[in-house]
């Protein structure tokens, strides 16, 4: 069935909201203590033009349904490049869901989920450089930490454009009308850590639509929907459970007209860039020409602040997808954690590395590379975060050195073993007990590398110990033991090498 929305649709609607409410009675943006009324007024101009105008389309996904936007409550945020309106709405259905929460990192797989209700908004979004608008519906999917069943507590802690936003979940953006979807993004404390855009979709459309449902992570979503009463407002209803979130377009969706005209200083575009989408794909008309607004990322001030979202590994092998699948899932946490403690990590270049047998190394032109054993070894969240912390020391503080080995003198091994290392090698080394003659071969050195090299990993070893992060006792107990170990190399290198 098509749905279609018309300006006596929209109009109908606002009748009954303003009349049912109170506080809403006299309302005017002049009473509205706002510096940017002006602003607001003229976003609120552009979402009326625009949603007075007809369109048909199959209402796809999240749709809100008939809304009634709330402009009393409005709040406007104003970043170097962009104005953003963010607008309370009353919407005839509401959404409420379970989602995964938690990736394991030895299998991949999803394990735990969560739920809570979700909130939808209007937003409209002004390009301050080419006085642009767009407008959008963003759905609002808070993280396991800040669930709840109040949708009030929702609008609280999020506002798109919002420089100083600490929000931790995901934000759905999508057109007002037909709810196709044009943006999905994740955040952690106000950090975007991943998105899914058709601004930076690829070629084939269709596979990057299904990639971005599967980036919902939901595991169930209950559609409800309310109905209207006589005084306009919405109540009742029954509860209707989505098999699956459906974004994928109308095969051949109608275009959309253009854009409504306003009065200056708006322009509609008369060229406006669009990503390379190849057919089938969306009409031009449904890509909107302003993006969705920058969330967080710290003040307002200044110059341009753009964020962008964590880099992602790649995979260099076939071999190393589920790997890299993995260490994507986490790497944000990781980001935040680290950041924290002083740790940037998009400073540094994060690779896969192949046919290590280490868990993370420093690679010689610094980039830090993780090794399969940094996911299949049994690491908690905090283990691997303080291994990525330990190889970012080294591309800060090593020393150049030689990587070359040189022999040494048969025989020459480690002695003054002390108790806990001894057990430590015949127990949990290799993941059981050895046998004396494996213990033997263990503590005896037949090639060594330049003193520097283990200076270097003398001090990153003494830091990393030092810096704070609650690791597992099992790797504590494996970093004692190589902390050690590399002192004990430190002193065979400055009497052996290169002698």
């Amino acid at each position: 069935m098509k749905y279609r929305i018309g300006l006596h649709l929209f109009f109908f609607l606002f009748v009954l909201f303003w009349l049912s409410s109170c506080e809403n009675d006299d309302f005017s943006l002049d009473e509205y203590e706002n510096s940017n009324s002006h602003l607001m007024s003229e976003a609120r101009h552009y979402f009326e033009e625009y949603a007075s105008i007809e369109m048909e389309g199959e209402p796809t996904g999240l749709h809100p349904g008939n809304i009634a936007p709330e402009w009393s409550k409005a709040k406007v945020f104003i970043r170097p490049e962009t104005m953003t309106v963010n607008v309370p709405l009353i919407t005839e259905a509401t959404y409420e869901g379970s989602f995964y929460n938690d990736v394991d990192t030895v299998s991949g797989e999803f394990r735990d989920t969560y739920f809570t209700v979700m909130l939808q908004k209007l937003v409209v979004v002004k390009n301050l450089e080419t006085d642009i608008y767009s407008c959008y519906i963003a759905t609002i999917i808070p993280s396991e930490e800040y669930a709840t069943k109040n949708r009030t507590k929702i609008d609280k802690m999020c506002y798109s454009g919002d420089p100083n936003s600490e929000f931790s979940g995901t934000i759905v953006y999508s057109t007002v009308t037909t709810n196709y979807t044009i943006s999905v993004e994740k955040y952690i404390n106000g950090i975007l850590y991943d998105q899914r855009s058709l601004y930076y979709a690829s070629a084939d459309l269709y596979e990057y639509l299904n990639e971005m449902a599967q980036f919902l992570c939901s595991a169930r979503i209950n559609r409800n929907v309310r109905t209207m009463t006589k005084n306009g407002e919405f109540g009742g209803g029954g509860s209707i459970e989505l098999p699956e979130v459906v974004i994928t377009p109308d095969p051949k969706p109608t275009p959309p007209p253009p854009p409504p005209s306003l009065p200056p200083p708006y322009t509609p575009p008369t060229d406006p860039v669009m990503p390379p989408l190849g057919p089938p794909a969306y009409p031009p008309g449904y890509v909107p020409p302003t993006s969705p607004p920058q969330t967080g990322g710290g003040s307002s001030s200044g110059g341009n602040q753009q964020q962008h979202p964590l880099p992602k590994l790649t995979s260099p092998a076939p071999e190393y997808d589920a790997m890299t699948k993995k260490i994507n899932a986490i790497l944000a946490q990781i980001y935040e954690t680290l950041k924290e403690m002083g740790v940037d990590l998009s400073e540094f270049k994060i690779e896969i590395s192949m046919g290590c047998a280490s868990t993370a190394r420093r690679e010689a032109d610094g980039t830090i590379g993780l090794c399969m054993k940094f996911v299949n070894g049994g690491y908690s969240l905090n283990d691997q975060s303080s291994i990525i912390w330990h190889e970012a020391y080294h591309v800060r503080n090593d020393d150049p050195c030689n990587m070359d080995e040189h022999k040494v003198p048969s025989g020459i091994g480690y002695s003054n073993i002390p108790s806990d290392i001894e057990d430590y090698i015949r127990n949990e080394l290799h993941g059981g007990r050895i046998s004396d003659q494996a213990y033997k071969d263990e503590i005896t050195v037949s090639r060594i590398k330049s003193p520097v090299y283990y200076r270097n990993e003398v001090s990153a070893y003494q830091a990393e110990m030092n810096n704070g992060i609650n690791v597992s006792s099992s790797y504590a107990r494996e970093r004692s033991f190589l902390y050690w170990k590399h002192q004990q190399d430190l002193k065979i290198a400055e009497q052996y090498y290169n002698k």
